[in-house]
């Protein structure tokens, strides 16, 4: 075997550099969360230098971090960007993002490596986001007064605790339900939960209550990563039906007209037979006329009386 070989094979061991939490080439991060991304050496002698590289090519040095005076004690880098933290501790160097804006280094490349840019770890950068999938164009729809609907926040990693909270115009806050692990949620008011590895539910067991303009929202207990939606209310209420008094009312008007029409139809033919019989007893002109006006004042009697019967 090569004895140089064998020399550099050794160096490359002992000044390796390793971003930790890289997985399978890439480094999740939540957006405006302060992550911690370590870098480590094997000596606490080494240099460490950060740089990162956006997608459209630019190269930038992030920080430089040589060793601290005593390896037991964190010490501070000179940083060249604001919108990061770095420190060191013996062998370990983290970053922080810190910026607030963190949406233009999604896909970016992050370098944590020697002065000279030897023995380089690298790793992709993903920003990461809570969401919510039922929200559409900001706006949370309920169409069904009563129902049970479930509601999901992605993005939640693993670890990470969640608040569910509800806001009003004036800007009061209800809680809704916090989880913090897996299956351990304590929820409130109407409400379960739940979470997994990389998400939690809330489900909304009676809507009927709920109004427009409230704001559901998902955080993450430390306050810097959350999504929101404001709440539609869009079932329609429930129909309206006349009352049992109103109801009565018109019964009773119903069949006054029935007993007015049925009195028409009456005159109408007690005349008709009125005159048929004038032209057959010519002496006795007055008789039907006095039968068909004691007939008519009965038959008023009763829709009278019918009409004062009935319940109002």
């Amino acid at each position: 075997m090569d004895n140089t070989s064998c020399v550099e094979f050794k160096l490359n061991v002992i000044q390796g550099y390793k971003l930790s939490s890289c997985d399978n080439g890439t480094i999740g991060v939540y957006e405006n969360n302060m992550n911690n991304i370590p870098c480590n050496v094997l000596e606490d002698s080494q240099d460490i230098y950060w740089s990162i590289t956006y997608p459209n090519g630019t190269v930038e040095t992030v920080a430089e971090c040589p060793p601290c005076d005593n390896t037991n004690t964190t010490c501070t880098c000179d940083v060249n960007n604001d919108d990061f933290h770095v420190d060191r501790t013996g062998t370990v160097s983290r970053l922080q993002l810190v910026g607030g804006n963190d949406t233009h280094k999604d896909g970016a490349t992050l370098t944590c490596s020697e002065k000279d840019g030897k023995s380089p770890a690298q790793c992709l950068l993903k920003i990461l986001y809570y969401t919510m999938p039922q929200c559409q164009a900001g706006q949370l729809n309920i169409s069904e007064a009563g129902t049970r609907m479930p509601i999901t926040c992605d993005g939640v990693g693993l670890g990470h605790s969640v608040n569910w909270t509800l806001t009003d115009d004036s800007g009061h806050v209800t809680n809704l339900a916090l989880c913090t692990g897996r299956d351990d949620c304590t929820a409130y008011d109407d409400v379960t939960a739940s979470k997994t590895d990389i998400s939690s539910t809330l489900t909304l067991v009676d809507t009927a209550g709920l109004r427009d303009n409230l704001t559901l929202t998902c955080v993450q207990t430390n306050g810097r990563t959350k999504a929101s939606c404001r709440i539609h209310v869009s079932f329609d209420e429930p129909a309206s039906f006349p009352s049992v008094g109103v109801g009565v009312g018109v019964g009773v008007g119903v069949g006054v007209l029935v007993i007015i029409v049925i009195v028409v139809v009456v005159v109408v033919s007690r005349r008709r037979e009125s005159r048929k019989g004038s032209k057959r007893k010519k002496t006795q002109p007055h008789a039907a006329d006095d039968d068909f006006e004691e007939h008519i004042n009965d038959l008023y009697q009763s829709a009278d009386l019918d009409a004062t019967t009935r319940p109002s």
